[in-house]
């Protein structure tokens, strides 16, 4: 068991490499023209952040993961807490208070969210093992999972950041699926979704008013 952990995707690595190439191919072909004195400038650049990404890949991969399990309540309460720090003392730009200045940098605790709530959410769904749910024993893991969803997405939403408050609901979609959650509860959920957003393209057609009190243009 401990040795699978440090076995190495090589399908895997030749991807995430044959995607380097073929950014650097493209950043060099969208910036070089622009930079006549320096054409490589930007390349440059990217090979540096991938060389620091690389070095991180490398680091990850040799930490043992379920070590972060007694972490996963603090760092999900942690983002929750930085969420909250955003709403009272974030920085506004273009009309978004999403920021938090920290006088060296800006940090955007949403992006850290996104981390913690798939540490969290995994965390409270790894508890039921891997046997299949029955419906009834599914209700009060999904409406837990739900709730600790639901309040980094509104947090997330009221910024207004509606693309990242998307991935919230994507990322607690995308764990519910794989899940040991009955498969009626995740139809159910899915079902509910889909009645949303049938829901809102109703309101687009027939009551556009109420609609654009709802979204706003750059969100449609």
């Amino acid at each position: 068991m401990h040795e699978n952990r440090h076995q190495v995707d090589y399908l895997l690595m030749v991807s995430v490499f044959g995607l380097f190439i073929i950014s650097l191919v493209a950043v060099y072909s969208g910036s070089g023209q622009y930079v006549q004195d320096q054409p490589f400038y930007f390349t440059i650049r990217q090979c540096i952040w991938y060389g620091i990404g690389i070095g991180l890949m490398v680091a990850i991969a040799k930490f043992d993961y379920e070590l972060l399990e007694k972490w996963a309540f603090p760092l999900y309460i942690a983002g929750i807490g930085m969420l909250l720090m955003v709403y009272f003392f974030g920085t506004v730009k273009n009309g978004s208070q999403r920021w938090i200045n920290l006088g060296i940098i800006e940090i955007q605790p949403s992006e850290f969210m996104k981390i913690f709530l798939i540490l969290y959410l995994a965390y409270i769904l790894s508890k039921v093992g891997e046997t299949k749910l029955s419906f009834k024993k599914s209700i009060p893991i999904t409406l837990k999972a739900i709730c600790c969803s639901v309040i980094p997405f509104l947090f997330i939403l009221v910024q207004p950041d509606l693309g990242s408050a998307l991935v919230i609901i994507g990322v607690a979609a995308s764990l519910f699926v794989v899940s040991s959650i009955s498969s009626k509860m995740i139809l159910i959920l899915v079902g509910g979704i889909t009645s949303l957003i049938g829901f809102l393209i109703y309101l687009f057609h027939y009551q556009h008013d109420l609609f654009t009190k709802i979204l706003q243009p750059h969100q449609l």
